[in-house]
């Protein structure tokens, strides 16, 4: 390796920790101030940087949501799948709503600060409903990780011999929109997150079946 291929390996490092500063810091604003409210120099000064650095990085607020969504959503994947690979050998779908419900509490627990996230995406969600080109951004976004959340759910199930009754992306969607909906009766009752572990275990009985042999 050259001196100039060691320099551009230093600074690709220096970037991608710089972004990764940036996005620690809009998740702690936008959760105490609201996305709208959020001044990219806040962001820029909570990561310790100048608002020159924030645009060396970013272009926009928006294109920083969206990495900060990605990121999001590839930490929580990573968790669901790390789950999955630790299911024990010859682990069977559970049947009644009691167990599936101990099964949903394990995959609820992957996910830590899904209520501060939530609280983000749904104020994000609103300024979307309000602007069109953010809520065709968004909606582009939503639906590719309905698909990717989906895919992996219909591979754990496919593996235990069952499926689902509805397309997985369906599926997925309707488990973030009970998830969501929890969460946020969570936050303005301040009462745990009851819910989502009361819902969601119907939720995936009544949406799956056995798998023909």
């Amino acid at each position: 390796m050259t001196d100039q291929d060691t320099d551009v390996v230093v600074d690709s490092a220096r970037r991608q920790k710089t972004r990764q500063r940036l996005m620690d810091a809009a998740f702690e604003v936008f959760a105490e101030q609201g996305v709208h409210a959020a001044a990219i120099e806040t962001i820029a000064e909570r990561a310790g940087f100048s608002r020159g650095a924030f645009y060396s990085n970013f272009e926009s607020k928006l294109e920083l949501f969206f990495a900060l969504a990605e990121r999001e959503n590839a930490t929580r994947l990573e968790r669901l799948h790390e789950l999955v690979a630790g299911l024990p050998s010859g682990f069977e779908f559970p049947q009644g709503v009691d167990e599936i419900a101990a099964l949903v509490e394990n995959f609820l627990s992957v996910d830590a600060g899904g209520a501060t996230w939530c609280l983000i995406l749904g104020e994000f969600r609103m300024l979307a409903l309000r602007d069109p080109d953010t809520a065709r951004q968004f909606l582009e976004f939503e639906r590719r990780i309905d698909a990717e959340l989906g895919a992996m759910l219909a591979a754990t199930i496919g593996q235990l011999g069952m499926e689902f009754t509805i397309t997985p992306a369906e599926f997925a969607r309707l488990a973030a929109v009970v998830y969501e909906a929890a969460v946020q009766e969570s936050i303005l009752s301040g009462e745990p997150n009851r819910l989502a572990r009361k819902t969601l275990p119907k939720l995936v009985q009544a949406f799956t079946k056995s798998r023909p042999e």
